[in-house]
């Protein structure tokens, strides 16, 4: 018995060279990930149904912004790296605020 699957090319519109990265899925087959635009800093995306969304942590400081993994509800977990610490400072979490949008990244609480 042969298998068959169906292979879908997912490359964010506009990325550079090195492309896009999707790194999580979920059941409906939203994806999120990241890509390397052109002005070579990285972006968090998410992908539904063919539409393609820039997710950024909205601050002028903060310029490399990594989408991770994806759940059913279409809430994204990622982070992001500032200039003056390119090390992970924070994780993330974006919620879906209605079709093809996303509210602003939220700070993690504190522990």
């Amino acid at each position: 018995m042969t298998t068959t699957y169906t292979y879908t090319d997912i490359n964010f519109p506009g990325s550079a060279n090195q492309g896009t990265s999707v790194v999580g899925i979920n059941n409906s087959g939203e994806v999120s990930g990241s890509y390397i635009a052109t002005d070579g800093f990285t972006h968090g995306f998410t992908e539904v149904n063919g539409t393609y969304t820039t997710v950024d942590y909205p601050s002028p400081s903060i310029n490399t912004t990594y989408g991770q993994k994806l759940n059913n509800d279409g809430d994204v977990v990622g982070y992001f790296l500032t200039a003056a610490s390119p090390t992970v400072t924070s994780m993330t979490l974006v919620t879906p605020d209605g079709p093809g949008s996303l509210s602003a990244f939220l700070p993690r609480p504190s522990r």
